[in-house]
């Protein structure tokens, strides 16, 4: 979720597009056209830098592929929509609505330069000879496939993540890149056809195949907005923006780029670590400092251990806090301190401390991450510090205050 957010100032640099092939219309134009090739000729030239950052991002090209046919199918619905074209509002069994139009159709299959006629021009480009599939029958599949609860975008993507993503793909470049380089929005669905059209081009590989996924993702995505989502999934999804959510004295922060990027990875790798090792973990959003605290549990020597992983933007820092089931006998505190000194002397990652308040016992590491929250360094200092404890949890067990004994 975190690929897309960019400095209004930063456009990536990136060679020349290729230029853009169109096919002649599949149907009679719906409207007379407003574009004229100069224009395709400008949008080409700056939809190089659309490429360029999905290809940053979307290291895989059939991820690639998937991302620039929603952006196309979406881009047509949002034109639509911005220009208060009429929608035909189709209700589902399961509370979700979906959107049919003139309007969209036409950005997206019928003028001369709607995104079909440059997938079409891509497909003759790659295939020349070869008859053209038949797109009216995607059409009706399109329809069979909003019609199935169960269906999946290319039988694995839930529509709901694709549309997300490409959600929050739109709103992250429109005022740096969409709106820039767009004089209207009609010409929106043109940039990204020729995006989409320059994506398919470096994919090698069944043409068919290529122009069957192109066409089930955007027409399935053109005809969605957030309440094409089930509402539990809208909620799961406002629950999941919290995670990212930073506040200073209650007040909500807007973060910079580089801030942003930074808590955004390092979240994303944390919970990367949790499903890996199958660890059900809670997250804090506390409203008075700038950190992320994840609470999980685990056994050491038997010991069901309370774990802390706290991740501060300002200064960027890691803290890992095991904290101990049962706490220190405060009538054998300096016996204790000495074993401590002993467990912590010639450590280079983390101390074993005791709090000579209440006696609660605690193993301490941390790390400065100013380059970001390295999955590595995590891990590093992680296992030292469980390897640490495990190996003393036995000589600290013997100074556990019995329940009922009070502390100092």
């Amino acid at each position: 979720m975190a690929l897309f957010r960019k400095k209004k100032e930063d456009v990536p640099e990136s060679p020349e597009s290729s230029a853009p092939v169109i096919s002649e219309p599949s149907v009679a134009d719906a409207k007379p056209e407003s574009l004229t090739q100069a224009d395709v000729q400008r949008l080409a030239e700056e939809a190089s830098h659309i490429i360029s950052m999905f290809e940053s991002v979307k290291k895989d090209p059939e991820e690639r592929l998937l991302l620039a046919a929603g952006m196309a199918g979406f881009a047509c619905h949002m034109t639509a929509k911005k220009k208060g074209e009429p929608f035909a509002e189709i209700g589902m069994e399961d509370g979700t609505k979906f959107y049919y139009g003139d309007a969209v159709n036409a950005y997206l299959l019928e003028n001369r330069y709607s995104v079909l006629n440059f997938l079409t021009g891509w497909f003759q480009h790659k295939a020349p000879g070869k008859a053209l599939p038949d797109f009216h029958a995607w059409v009706k599949q399109g329809v069979q496939n909003i019609s199935d609860k169960d269906f999946l975008i290319w039988g694995k993507h839930h529509p709901s993540d694709v549309y997300h993503e490409v959600y929050e793909c739109w709103y992250s470049i429109y005022d740096n890149m969409t709106a820039k380089y767009c004089h209207t929005a009609d010409e929106w669905s043109v940039l990204f056809a020729i995006v989409l059209q320059n994506i398919l081009m470096h994919l090698e590989g069944d043409t068919e195949e290529y122009f069957a996924r192109t066409m089930e993702c955007m027409l399935y995505v053109s005809k969605m907005d957030i309440s094409s989502i089930r509402k539990k999934e809208v909620m799961q999804r406002i629950g999941e923006e919290q995670i990212y959510n930073f506040y200073d004295g209650g007040v909500k922060v807007q973060l910079s780029h580089e801030d942003e990027t930074f808590i955004h990875d390092a979240v994303d790798m944390l919970r990367e670590f949790f499903k890996e090792n199958e660890c059900p973990f809670d997250i804090s959003i506390p409203k008075n400092e700038m950190a992320k605290t994840f609470h999980f549990k685990m056994k050491i020597h038997d010991e069901v251990t309370d774990v802390i992983i706290k991740v501060d933007l300002k200064p960027r820092f890691c803290y890992i806090v095991f904290v101990l089931p049962f706490c220190a006998d405060m009538a054998k505190l300096s016996e204790l301190c000495t074993d401590i000194c002993k467990m912590n002397y010639g450590l280079r990652c983390g101390t074993m401390q005791v709090d000579v308040q209440d006696g609660q016992l605690t193993m301490r590491a941390g790390f400065v991450c100013g380059g970001g929250l390295r999955k590595d360094d995590f891990l590093r200092t992680f296992l030292s510090s469980m390897n640490i404890l495990s190996r003393n949890m036995e000589i600290l067990k013997r100074y556990a205050r019995l329940s009922g004994e009070n502390s100092v």
